[in-house]
């Protein structure tokens, strides 16, 4: 470890980003700034963030080419291994300097718990929106289970609301496969959501099949479980999509243009043999007139 040391003023510093934190709030005094070789930094073990996109670490660290670190990062030292730290704030600023072929970086010491490290990692994270939805949710559920913090406090510590936090630890019950979707982004948290309330995974990981042949958005989504359930309430079989569904679902895209050209509402129905039926609906005899107008007109 450089025995460089410098006094610096960093105002309210992280307190300032994590807002209703636990961690003691940061003054104007100033406060022993030392650089400590890159080396014998270790990553927090809470760190919430999977990955690190490149590209955001190629932007900094050309910042840092050119600037230098401008804020310490936060660690304090390792209680296993002597001479080695773990970041409390700043893994990002760690990373993008490795990147940039610094061998140190300017960091501040501080005597955090495992309480505390698992808070700042998370709380910092969420202010900078740099967790993906499931992240987020894995994050939350481990201060629930291992810190016992109540919905009501975590949704305190990241400024955020009791249901948000509800929504994001929810995510964390759906299948794997599901997980995966969202954190690459092929379907949204809101596809998420509308899958697992079909609350069986089989039945969801079919349901999100259906989802990506067909490219439905998040409302269509909502829709096709709900015919999932309806129809497995009538039938009592198991929550899957009849084969009715998947026709309906694959032909979707004729009654949706119809909807398109003449702005009339259009049902489709698959019938118990080959064939089906195309509906239109109308209002009133005015309504039904000018339907009948324009299909003569169009044939």
């Amino acid at each position: 470890m450089s025995v460089d040391k410098k006094k610096t003023g960093l105002g309210r510093g992280l307190s300032s980003l994590i807002g209703g934190s636990s961690v003691e709030t940061e003054t104007r005094d100033s406060v022993e700034v030392i650089e400590i070789n890159l080396d014998d930094i270790k990553p927090n073990p809470y760190q919430p963030r999977q990955a690190i996109p490149v590209s955001s670490l190629v932007e900094l660290a050309d910042s840092i080419k050119e600037h230098g670190v401008l804020q310490p990062i936060q660690v304090i030292r390792d209680p296993v291994e002597s001479g080695k730290y773990i970041v409390a704030a700043g893994e990002r600023r760690v990373s993008a300097s490795k990147l940039a072929g610094l061998k140190t970086i300017p960091a501040i010491i501080r005597e955090y718990t495992n309480e505390q490290l698992a808070e700042i990692a998370i709380v910092e994270n969420v202010h900078r929106k740099d967790l993906n939805p499931i992240e987020e949710g894995y994050a939350f559920l481990r201060l629930n289970v291992e810190f016992n913090y109540t919905y009501e406090l975590i949704a305190q510590k990241v400024n955020k609301t009791v249901s948000y936090v509800e929504n994001k630890i929810r995510l964390t019950k759906l299948p794997k496969l599901i997980q995966n979707a969202i954190t690459t982004g092929e379907i949204t948290e809101m596809h998420g959501k509308a899958l697992l309330s079909l609350n069986d995974e089989q039945a969801m990981i079919a349901a999100l099949k259906i989802v990506l042949r067909n490219n439905l958005t998040a409302k269509k989504t909502e829709e096709l479980v709900h015919q999932i359930r309806l129809e497995s309430q009538k039938s009592k079989n198991p929550l899957r999509a009849s084969s009715r569904i998947l026709w309906e679902q694959k032909y979707s895209f004729i009654k949706e243009d119809l909807e398109k050209i003449f702005g009339w509402k259009v049902k489709l129905k698959k019938n118990s043999n080959d064939g089906g039926s195309l509906i239109i609906n109308f209002s009133n005899d005015e309504e039904l007139i000018t339907i009948f107008e324009q299909l003569k007109k169009d044939i």
